[in-house]
């Protein structure tokens, strides 16, 4: 009977422990988030409405889906992009320019790399399209803060 309650036991350790481990459902990739400033000051509502961002592949396409941040980000003047991830990772479009009228173009160089699922599950990102860099005039960037969601915001400083 011992032996019974051991095997039992062991039983439900096992269903515990395994339940215990990593989802099996990958985390959407991080979306990209930028914060366009002139002068340290944001840039109003109206001029980033008409902001634009665009790559070339066979000629010039736009990024359809930039649009204001959710939230709190939303009010201190970001804009956001998941198409970025999927053009980056899978397309291997990687040069990207973001237009504001009024505005100089500024071009970014944004890299997420394609993962398999098996090394997707190791990276810390735990997706399959982790962001690697963002680059401006070959330089990297600085991560000024993260989303709730762990998205990193990134200060993109304009000129005219």
């Amino acid at each position: 009977m011992k032996q019974f309650y051991t095997i039992v036991a062991l039983l439900f350790m096992g269903l515990f422990l395994g339940s215990c481990e990593k989802k099996d459902v990958l985390n959407e990739p991080p979306a990209l988030m930028l914060f366009p400033i002139y002068h340290d000051a944001r840039i109003s509502s109206t001029e980033l409405n008409q902001a634009k961002m665009h790559y070339e592949q066979n000629g010039l396409r736009v990024v359809r889906d930039l649009k204001f941040a959710p939230n709190a980000n939303r009010q201190k003047g970001a804009l956001i992009s998941s198409d970025v991830a999927t053009l980056s990772a899978v397309e291997g479009i990687k040069e990207f320019v973001l237009k504001i009228p009024g505005y100089q173009d500024v071009k970014l160089e944004i890299d997420y790399e394609r993962l398999t699922t098996k090394e997707a599950k190791k990276d810390a990102c735990y997706c399959n399209k982790p962001q690697r860099s963002v680059k401006y005039k070959g330089e990297n960037l600085n991560v000024e803060s993260k989303t709730s969601k762990g998205e990193n915001v990134y200060y993109v400083y304009m000129s005219k």
